[in-house]
């Protein structure tokens, strides 16, 4: 994959769904990104300057003269499965938006086709790929905090989602719980490791939506570990802290701003001062997607991560129908 002078050719990249917020910060990473060149776009609403295409089927006739090597799918979850299944027999690698699917089965048949056609799938999780997470899997491999004992997590903002899709569940699959679930499930198997178990229970709503607006979620990991997390669109966050990781030696901060070391035995904490950086995350990923592209490296979030995040929260809204613990069994790939 060079170019005339012996140099790599960018990896041309096809978003699709190229309307919504989250594609633009994909193309703001691309841009910023020499080892890519956004050479289409495929949105049905709204149309962007160079190589855009109304549909999938518009793209699919187009393909033979745009050669896009690789596509990052940010369209509404419902859309998932057929858009990467007909993207991977194109012969193309996928980024796909989270959440990844709205179902196990969905998830399965995503991941086989990826497998059939030799090309990477893989799920954006932004948070894998800023600071105060990575220097918090740092400090937890190093045994900083012994063996991990009980987390923490919320994602809570106040936001309107009247008029957003992802508060239509014929478009998004669920709410709160489908949009940040997949977020809170892969942080916590980033830092804690598998997940055994869920139960959820459902806020008291504040906005007038046919979803959940706001959800609490108490899991077993593997491990022995416990875990809660808290999601909502309408409650603002208490506290600065992304997540809380607590184990006999110490306790981990995971903040917004930093990370934070507190040792147990009354020694002074330790700090990581570099914070959120949702472009560098954006960056980062994209900057590995790329290089699976060229068959190259290991992708930090693998298939079984992918498949976990679906699992957790399919079990999850199980969960709030039964009322009870559902176990979470992770099929072998």
């Amino acid at each position: 994959m060079t170019d005339g002078f012996g140099t790599e050719a960018p990896v041309r990249v096809a978003i699709v769904g190229s309307s919504g917020r989250i594609a633009q910060d994909w193309k703001n990473a691309i841009d910023a990104e020499n080892g890519a060149k956004l050479a289409a776009t495929i949105d049905p609403t709204t149309a962007t300057s160079g190589a855009h295409f109304a549909s999938i089927e518009e793209f699919v006739h187009a393909q033979g003269a745009l050669r896009c090597q690789a596509a990052i799918v940010a369209s509404p979850p419902k859309t998932h499965r057929d858009l990467v299944e007909r993207l991977l027999d194109l012969g193309l690698s996928v980024l796909c938006e989270k959440p990844f699917a709205t179902s196990t089965d969905d998830a399965e048949a995503m991941l086989a086709a990826a497998d059939r056609s030799n090309c990477s799938l893989v799920l954006a999780s932004k948070f894998r790929f800023t600071p105060p997470v990575q220097a918090a899997q740092t400090w937890i491999a190093d045994g900083r905090i012994g063996e991990p004992i009980a987390y923490e997590n919320v994602f809570s903002a106040p936001i309107d989602m009247a008029e957003r899709w992802n508060a239509d569940p014929e478009i998004a699959g669920g709410g709160v719980l489908q949009d940040n679930g997949p977020h809170a499930a892969d942080l916590a198997r980033a830092l804690c490791g598998p997940i055994a178990s869920v139960v959820a229970s459902t806020t008291r709503p504040v906005q007038k939506l046919r979803v959940e607006d706001g959800i609490r979620l108490m899991f077993r990991f593997e491990s022995g570990a416990v875990g809660t997390s808290d999601l909502s669109w309408s409650l603002p966050a208490a506290r600065q802290d992304m997540a809380i990781v607590r184990g006999h030696r110490g306790t981990l901060r995971i903040r917004w701003d930093g990370a934070e070391l507190i040792p147990a035995d009354g020694s002074a904490p330790q700090h990581r001062a570099e914070g959120y950086d949702k472009r560098g995350a954006f960056g980062a990923q994209l900057s590995e997607f790329l290089q699976l592209c060229r068959g190259r490296g290991q992708s930090t979030v693998d298939s079984k991560d992918a498949l976990a995040a679906v699992a957790f929260v399919e079990s999850a809204y199980r969960s709030l129908q039964e009322g009870r613990f559902i176990d979470i069994v992770e099929k072998e790939r």
